[in-house]
């Protein structure tokens, strides 16, 4: 009975009406800022990882994170141990085609990642020794 209620659960939190809701969220949101993903990599690109690697002869104040700091704390949230396993499950399972789903789905997720950056970075506050607290549940209850 109880596997019977969790399997029907799980087959709708990762079936085809979540997929169609997470893909569906990207190409809205992407639509929306103009393809900024695709048609604004010179944009990101130089100021992001150009910037990172540029010297700079000021330090940073007491307390705050490098841009190099920052941009290598992005990458190892973002890559890890269970984007490579998954990438090999999906090309064992799914085949080449599944190669050609990934790059879709990955050129969306980048636009619904962006635009969380965004609102992390828009309902962040500072606490009481003056540092920046911001994420999800900041913007979840500021923002709504």
């Amino acid at each position: 009975m109880f596997y019977n209620i969790y399997f029907a659960v799980s087959s709708f939190v990762w079936g085809a009406p979540m997929l169609a809701v997470f893909l569906g969220t990207g190409i809205f949101l992407s639509a929306k800022n103009g393809f900024f993903q695709i048609f604004g990599v010179r944009e990101w690109m130089s100021q992001t990882v150009l910037k990172a690697f540029r010297s700079r002869k000021s330090k940073s104040a007491d307390g705050s994170v490098s841009q190099f700091g920052a941009l290598t704390s992005a990458l190892a949230a973002c890559l890890g141990t269970g984007n490579i396993v998954g990438v090999a499950t999906a090309l064992f399972s799914g085949g080449a085609g599944a190669v050609v789903w990934m790059c879709i789905s990955a050129v969306l997720g980048t636009m619904t990642c962006c635009c969380e950056n965004i609102l992390a970075i828009r309902y962040r506050v500072r606490d009481g020794a003056g540092r920046f607290k911001g994420g999800p549940m900041f913007y979840i209850e500021r923002g709504l």
